[in-house]
């Protein structure tokens, strides 16, 4: 599938490649068989980089298992304060939606 492939792609390729999926419109909210997201798999790695180009586009707020979320799995993993950004940019989104109503 896919979002096999992309973790593939996390695990193998160059900065610039997963660069490029992010513009041609890959889907970092998808996930595999197992139901880890492309952004789990990253900072399992440790590939900071990686979570880097996903900045802002992710939803750290999707449940991936049983309650726990894509934030959780990722502030297991060290990213606090990454997960902590992307929860601002929620905030904002909700916020400028609301402001549209």
């Amino acid at each position: 599938s896919r979002t096999i492939l992309m973790h593939m792609v996390i695990a193998k390729a160059p900065i610039i490649v997963i660069e490029q999926a992010m513009n041609a419109g890959f889907d970092p909210d998808a996930r595999d068989s197992f139901g880890w997201t492309a952004a789990m798999y990253a900072a399992h790695m440790g590939f900071e980089e990686i979570l880097d180009c996903m900045d802002g586009v992710i939803d750290v707020e999707l449940e991936v298992a049983d309650g726990v979320t894509v934030g959780d799995a990722l502030r297991r993993f060290g990213y606090s304060d990454f997960v902590a950004v992307q929860e601002l940019y929620i905030e904002e989104r909700v916020a400028l939606a609301e402001q549209a109503l």
